[in-house]
């Protein structure tokens, strides 16, 4: 081998060695970064369980406050179906109610044009019980008037009894005379 070849050789050796320690590097970069990523994964990994761990326990605490609020979730459900079957009878006793609307009106109607009727013979009524009124106003002025002449001749006749009485006195005399009279 001449100088050149050797020298050659060397330099080739020497880029081999520069190769395998770049390659070298290049694989402990690669173990670094495969580490790194098996140890976030570990911990990811590790975060993972121990979240899950946790939201089972905090289930597992609230389980019978759960478990409570889906007994009254069940009791509100079965009255709002209770109610809601409520409402539907009520709904049907409505619309057999409204069913007989039209036989109501059709009443009514025939009401309204006898109470037009009416209306003309209460207003007749009402003539007549003017006239009655009329009539006992003047009956009543008419019995004061009467009163009025009665207590008068009352009167007069109580005054008369008084004068019988006393032109009877003398008369009297003669009645203790004569038992006969």
């Amino acid at each position: 081998m001449n100088p050149q070849q050797e020298t050659q050789l060397a330099q080739a050796l020497l880029n081999l060695q520069q190769t395998l320690q770049m390659q070298q590097a290049l694989q402990t970069q690669t173990v670094k970064r495969v580490n790194l990523l098996y140890r976030i994964s570990f911990i990811a990994f590790t975060a993972l369980v121990f979240s899950m761990s946790l939201m089972v326990a905090i289930m597992a605490f609230n389980l019978p406050g759960l478990t409570t609020a889906i007994g009254k979730m069940n009791s509100h459900f079965t009255r709002i179906t209770n109610d809601m079957e409520s409402m539907r009878r009520n709904m049907d006793s409505m619309r057999q109610n409204v069913a007989a609307m039209p036989n109501i009106v059709r009443d009514m109607d025939a009401l309204y044009g006898d109470m037009s009727h009416m209306s003309g013979n209460v207003t007749a009524m009402n003539g007549y019980m003017s006239q009655i009124n009329g009539q006992m106003n003047r009956m009543a002025y008419n019995v004061t008037d009467m009163n009025q002449s009665f207590q008068t001749m009352d009167q007069s006749v109580g005054q008369m009894r008084q004068d019988v009485h006393h032109m009877a006195a003398p008369m009297r005399l003669f009645n203790s005379i004569n038992p006969l009279w």
